[in-house]
């Protein structure tokens, strides 16, 4: 008696599928903000926009607390889509953009500690911060302005609730 083998048909379909680049089956999680770590980084994904400067290179929070800005730049708002199989597809949104900024935080006293915790735009002040520009074409398209919070409590409150204490300008650099 001669035994056929119907189960590699099925099993050879379902894999054909899971490989399929954005199909269902093949998606690890749901698609997740992106942002770039490094200006070369942000070129090879093809959001680069330009590089900014700041109105302001050095400011001071508090006694012995100041930020200053190492690198800046702009790019377009992206996602992405972890994959079980395959590479992890970039998707641009090329009507909406983000503000990246790596920061040098100096505290000269390390003693000195602050009784007030500062956002920038809306993300806590640590040594890198994107921030994404929801106004961006209220403004003319080469300045970008952020605000800087200082709150007594761990969170920012709501838009209503909050007052910037400062503002950050940051204008399209000219490459001569």
């Amino acid at each position: 008696m001669y035994k056929s083998n119907y189960k590699i048909p099925p099993i050879f379909f379902l894999s054909i599928c899971m490989l399929g680049c954005n199909s269902e089956c093949n998606q690890k999680s749901p698609p997740y903000s992106g942002y770039s770590r490094s200006i070369s980084e942000s070129r090879n994904k093809g959001v680069f926009q330009y590089e900014v400067s700041a109105d302001k290179s050095i400011w001071m929070l508090d006694t012995g607390f100041s930020i200053s800005i190492e690198k800046a730049w702009v790019e377009n708002s992206w996602s992405g889509q972890v994959l079980v199989f395959g590479k992890t597809p970039i998707r641009k949104d090329d009507s909406s953009y983000q503000i990246i900024l790596k920061l040098i935080i100096d505290s000269s006293h390390k003693q000195s500690k602050s009784n007030y915790f500062y956002f920038v735009g809306s993300s806590h002040l640590d040594t890198f911060i994107y921030h994404r520009c929801q106004n961006y074409y209220s403004n003319r398209i080469d300045t970008i302005k952020v605000p800087l919070y200082r709150e007594l409590l761990d969170y920012i409150p709501s838009k209503k609730n909050r007052e910037a204490f400062d503002t950050i300008t940051f204008t399209k650099k000219s490459h001569n």
